[in-house]
């Protein structure tokens, strides 16, 4: 049977009551009034803070990992995934707004397919006066926490993500417990004072000494309440709100239990967020780096090995794109799928049984799998293994997606000794084996970070190589034959690094090439170029041709295109001075894009060269087909006129261009004997180190007009 408070101290109040004055009874009712309101303010606020505080700490670990799930989409500009990520987090309700933004704080992504909000400056959509951009923190503000947290790729930061998350779940159960514990102490003082008033009439001498007991009794409960929400807030999860009562006080216990309850449900949610992938249900890179760190240690202590494999899907984009990033999920379910069941399979040989394999999903379609190994030399065989996973197609909705994988692998202890070493050189060995075709695999090797050092010094060198006069132009003359003088010369760009001395160009030239930079280093070229023509060689040889390397980037750019004859016009240069010389490889890329652009530069008056002439297509459709004023023979022909040989390919494209009447010209003369053998060949034109070594603009300028061969 249910007993009420009043019911329950009722009859003690009628005992106790005997004889109290009434200086007693107010002094009574004033200590009661006192230690009623203190109670209840420190149990609300202690509640009040504590809910508070967990559901920001909960907020800055979903922010932690939000920002790195989008580091490395953000790095490399991929709005798609950047769409996948935020989509999700935006179908929660409690969710207000989320912003990625850049370094620039303008707003790059709000997790809208439409991006309405690109570009903005991040001030005029959040709430004025939040600040701090870039460091981790979480602020209430009204009925929202606004959460911001950094993403970084390496030391450098890239932006940050910022969103508010609504707390209203959490203030709805702190107003209705503090609702209740009002109502209940409120119910329960007006119960007092009216056991104590009828007391008084009766028992007046008592009253001082029963009123204290009867308070002492009243509040020992809701004390205990206190003390174990001040437990609470100190993050003590073993707590209990439940008293074992049927009263009211008894019903506010049960209500502060439901409530925490779902206060660690909600706990273990984000927590669960934090480390695992939501699509696939494997370990994300935060849990990855914390099992890993421990893996190491248990393999050192075990003197075993351990192998890490970074494994990347190949064209997993052409299957989002055209089949649904919806059908892009299921084949990354499917692979994490082929995974587990790969690492559950008693016949693989190699495994050490004292640790068990880790799988990982990095983002994107990246996943990682580490295997710790009691024999090394078995890690070959494995990686066959984990590669013939991609062998069968996925097959989806009636549909089959040939999906192949680039595999990199590192070794534990052989390739490095911490998590963060062997994340990085199994990273490294992956862009390895996609540089290398893609659906294989590749091992670690120093001289692959060494590699990517060079990549990377290379990338972040060259802009201060333009503005600060690192690079330079040679000049390697270019001879006619029939008149034995130098009839124009090969621009060459040379970069004298103030550490690694002088750079040759194969080393960078490449690199650059798949940069955004090769623009800028084009236009440095053509500008150089066209002020030595004319400040120093047309007033000298009006008839000089100089011929530059153009990458094949310029075919494919309009602005590239147009800033070449734009430079030109600027320096007032004749177009007719000037060759543009441009590989085989390049030109076949997009082959109608490309005559447009080489037939832009005839019109405008340039020549074009296909440079390398044989080492690529060698198409005799596009020699008529494109608008081609010349070519140069590749040097490896040349090389081959060797005393007592014949090179009909020689004779054959000097022959074929002579039909079609273009130029010509052999590149690598090095010996008077390849020289001779073109005269007889009835070739125009030749450069090379026998007729002039790459020199700089002065040395050239003296060499015009001088007889150089006989």
């Amino acid at each position: 049977m249910r007993r009420s408070i009043a019911t329950r101290y009722g009859a003690i109040l009628m005992l106790i009551t005997l004889g109290a004055s009434s200086a007693l009874l107010v002094f009574s009712l004033y200590v009661l009034q006192g230690a009623y309101s203190r109670i209840s303010v420190a149990g609300q606020d202690a509640i009040e803070t504590s809910i508070v505080r967990q559901v920001s700490r909960d907020a800055l670990l979903l922010g932690e990992t939000l920002a790195n799930s989008l580091s490395g989409p953000l790095y490399l500009r991929d709005f798609s995934e950047i769409q996948g990520i935020l989509s999700q987090l935006k179908e929660r309700a409690e969710i207000g707004y989320i912003y990625v933004y850049g370094t620039d704080r303008r707003i790059l992504h709000d997790g809208t397919a439409d991006l309405l909000s690109y570009g903005e400056l991040l001030g005029g959509r959040v709430p004025a006066g939040l600040g701090n951009h870039f460091q981790p923190g979480a602020r209430p503000l009204g009925q929202y926490l606004h959460v911001v947290y950094p993403i970084t790729a390496g030391s450098a930061t890239l932006g940050a993500v910022r969103f508010s998350m609504s707390y209203r779940a959490a203030q709805t159960d702190i107003d209705n417990v503090s609702r209740q514990l009002t109502t209940t102490l409120g119910g329960l003082r007006q119960e007092v004072k009216l056991v104590l008033l009828f007391g008084f009439v009766v028992l007046v001498l008592f009253t001082l000494v029963l009123s204290v007991a009867v308070s002492r009794c009243l509040t020992r409960p809701l004390k205990e309440l206190a003390a174990r929400s001040r437990k609470f807030r100190g993050h003590d999860d073993c707590i209990s709100f439940t008293l074992g009562r049927d009263d009211e006080v008894g019903e506010l216990a049960d209500a502060l239990e439901q409530m925490r309850l779902r206060v660690r449900s909600s706990h273990g949610e984000v927590s669960r967020l934090a480390f695992h992938d939501p699509l696939t249900g494997l370990a994300n890179r935060r849990l990855l780096q914390q099992e890993l760190e421990q893996m190491l240690l248990d393999c050192k202590d075990r003197g075993e090995s351990l192998a890490m494999m970074f494994i990347d899907l190949d064209h997993f984009k052409q299957v989002n794109d055209g089949a649904g990033h919806d059908i892009g999920d299921q084949v990354l379910k499917v692979v994490a799928a082929r995974l587990q069941q790969l690492v559950l399979d008693a016949t693989l040989d190699g495994l050490a049984g004292g640790t068990k394999p880790l799988i990982a999903r990095l983002g994107g379609d990246e996943f990682t799998l580490v295997l710790p190994l009691c024999d090394s030399a078995c890690t070959d065989t494995l990686a066959q293994h984990v590669s013939d996973l991609f062998v069968e197609p996925v097959s989806l909705e009636g549909q089959r997606f040939s999906v192949s994988a680039s595999i990199g692998i590192t070794l534990f202890p052989d390739d490095g000794e911490t998590a963060q070493d062997m994340m990085r050189h199994a990273d490294i060995a992956m862009y390895a084996a996609k540089h290398a075709g893609r659906h294989q695999y590749c091992f670690f090797r120093q001289e692959l970070k060494s590699q990517l050092q060079d990549h990377l010094m290379v990338l972040q060198g060259i802009d201060a190589a333009i503005s600060e006069s690192q690079l330079f132009l040679e000049y390697q003359p270019i001879f006619d034959l029939q008149t034995n003088q130098i009839s124009g010369a090969e621009a060459l760009i040379r970069w004298n690094h103030p550490e690694h001395g002088l750079i040759p160009p194969g080393r960078f030239i490449p690199v650059v090439e798949d940069s955004d930079r090769i623009e800028a280093l084009t236009f440095w070229v053509m500008e150089c170029s066209c002020r030595a023509l004319r400040q120093h060689i047309l007033p000298q040889m009006p008839d000089f041709k100089l011929s530059l390397n153009v990458s094949g980037v310029a075919l494919q750019s309009d602005r590239l295109r147009d800033g070449i004859l734009e430079i030109l016009l600027r320096e007032r240069v004749p177009p007719g001075n000037l060759r543009i010389e441009i590989t085989e490889t390049t030109m076949m890329r997009n082959v109608e894009k490309c005559a447009e652009t080489l037939r832009h530069w005839q019109h405008a008056g340039l020549r074009v060269l296909i440079d390398d002439f044989g080492t690529g297509y060698s198409s005799l459709s596009y020699l008529t087909t494109l608008p081609i004023d010349g070519l140069k023979v590749d040097r490896s022909f040349i090389s081959n006129q060797l005393p007592g040989s014949y090179c009909p390919v020689v004779e054959a494209i000097l022959a074929l261009s002579k039909s079609l009447g273009i130029q010509s010209i052999a590149e690598g003369v090095e010996t008077e004997f390849q020289l001779q053998a073109l005269r007889e060949m009835k070739a125009t034109h030749a450069q090379g180190y026998l007729l002039g070594r790459p020199m700089a603009l002065e040395t050239l300028l003296e060499r015009l007009g001088e007889v150089e061969v006989g």
